[in-house]
């Protein structure tokens, strides 16, 4: 436990960007009952944001019943068991980043959501560890770790094993955040109809093309 409060419980930054983007960037999926203050807040800090990244290019995985704790936030109707009153945010785009070192909990986070149409995945395809096991003592020096569910998906009947997360947006890890922020922005400046929202998403837009300039047409 130590070890765990001195890592924040994984959870490694969040910020909010300019133009209002929330930015949450944590590197595996501990059981709830660790740290589930840390993630509270993670979350209360992020709840007045326009958008949200959540950055797990460095996760490898973890619980799946954190997984299911986090997506709640995301969603209306969730029932889970909270120790804290918390702000849902199910209408709040949702951006998730991966890499090819994005594995298991942290795929199965990215898949769900993208299948239920929630979130935009930016980034690199995944790992490709979608069933859960262990290790098996295969001699008195060797452990064997093997498969001992499988994982499905009721939307697609499938899941993402040895092909990984397909991204929506396809580009090189080192690059999703800035992409992921470009169309956050752009998005919002596409769906606001007042004026004023219009020019404020704009004008930060502008600057990130400007300094960060993007291939994708955003005219």
């Amino acid at each position: 436990m130590a070890s765990l409060k001195r890592n924040n419980y994984f959870f490694k930054e969040v910020k909010i960007l300019e133009g209002n983007i929330g930015y949450l960037d944590f590197r595996k999926f501990r059981e709830p009952e660790y740290g589930i203050e840390t993630v509270v807040s993670a979350m209360g800090f992020l709840s007045n944001t326009d958008a949200i990244i959540i950055d797990l290019r460095n996760n490898g995985g973890g619980s799946p019943n954190m997984v299911q704790f986090i997506c709640s936030y995301f969603f209306k109707d969730e029932s889970v068991h909270l120790n804290s009153i918390y702000k849902r945010m199910p209408d709040v785009p949702l951006y998730i980043l991966t890499s090819n070192r994005t594995f298991s909990a942290a795929e199965e986070f990215s898949y769900n959501l993208q299948k239920l149409n929630r979130a935009v995945i930016i980034g690199e395809t995944t790992g490709g560890g979608a069933h859960p096991g262990g290790r098996i003592k295969a001699t008195n020096k060797f452990n064997v770790w093997t498969p001992t569910a499988r994982s499905i998906n009721p939307i697609t009947n499938s899941n993402w094993e040895g092909i990984g997360v397909v991204p929506d947006i396809n580009i090189p890890a080192n690059e999703a955040l800035i992409e992921a922020h470009l169309e956050a922005l752009d998005s919002l400046k596409r769906v606001n109809t007042d004026a004023e929202s219009k020019e404020y998403y704009k004008w930060y837009l502008d600057c990130l093309l400007y300094t960060s300039p993007s291939p994708r047409d955003r005219q």
